[in-house]
């Protein structure tokens, strides 16, 4: 840690700042970032540690002389989530997150606050952003012809949600999971780096999924029983259809394919109360 003149190549998060932090390790490029140590010790307590008389970082500042601003190193930091953490920590606006199209970078921020304490303080912005983020997910694949894994997606944004305590987001972003999601979770927990969730989440997704499976396969027997008039139909093509595609190890194996175009729920349910009236 040194003293000295504050360069005009800071990144000046606050203009009056009394601390820098050097953000990154020594062979990545690193971010040296002009920060209020008043402003973090009063949104987090991981930083009224860290610039506390307790520790050598803080020690040095409280002993600062005119010449400038404390230099602290972060090298176990990623620049870019620190930056957004920071920016944020100081009522500046980040384009990059309200947008909310680039999920990595949200998971990235989302470690960040966790880390240091900061998911209280920026409840209301983390709440936003996942928000927001869940609109994207809706509009995103029709704007770009490049394959869009919206797997990997999602479960970053599950994590940022887990890690930010944003309930209702992590529901949501958990039902499109059950919904949507077609192939294996535990391979999709593999596409996360530094994933945060349980392994025992994945296991609970998959037998809520195989739950809801055999609750739609016993509806429609049920429904076979229930309307006399498709009996024989529905026994006889729908029900081995759908068995079939819950054990054929296919990718599109959920939610089920019908080799009966014209076949769906809402006209299933039309036919029968047509045969009630």
């Amino acid at each position: 840690m040194e003293q000295g003149v504050v360069p005009d190549t800071l990144d000046k998060i606050s203009k009056n700042g009394d601390v820098i932090f050097e953000v990154g390790e020594e062979a990545t490029p690193r971010r040296r970032i002009l920060v209020s140590s008043a402003i973090l010790s009063n949104a987090s307590t991981a930083f009224a540690a860290l610039l506390g008389p307790h520790f050598r970082e803080g020690q040095l500042l409280a002993s600062a002389s005119t010449n400038g601003p404390v230099t602290i190193p972060l090298p176990e930091d990623e620049p870019q989530a620190m930056s957004d953490l920071l920016r944020l920590l100081h009522l500046i606006n980040v384009p990059e997150l309200a947008w909310a199209d680039d999920f990595p970078r949200i998971f990235a921020f989302a470690l960040a606050a966790d880390k240091w304490c900061c998911v209280d303080a920026l409840h209301l912005q983390s709440q936003g952003i996942l928000l927001n983020s869940l609109n994207v997910l809706e509009r995103l694949p029709g704007l770009s012809d490049e394959p869009f894994d919206e797997g990997k997606a999602v479960i970053e944004l599950a994590n940022a949600a887990y890690l930010l305590n944003q309930h209702p987001s992590f529901c949501l972003l958990v039902m499109r999971l059950l919904l949507r999601q077609t192939g294996s979770y535990l391979q999709l927990s593999k596409k996360v780096d530094g994933d945060v969730l349980p392994l025992k989440f994945y296991f609970v997704l998959e037998e809520r999924r195989t739950l809801a499976r055999h609750k739609i396969s016993s509806g429609l027997t049920d429904l076979a029983t229930w309307c006399l008039n498709c009996h024989e139909w529905i026994t006889s093509k729908i029900v081995p259809e759908f068995q079939k595609h819950l054990l054929q190890d296919v990718k599109d194996m959920w939610q089920p394919v019908w080799q009966e175009p014209w076949f769906s729920l809402e006209t299933g349910l039309q036919h029968d109360l047509q045969g009630m009236s």
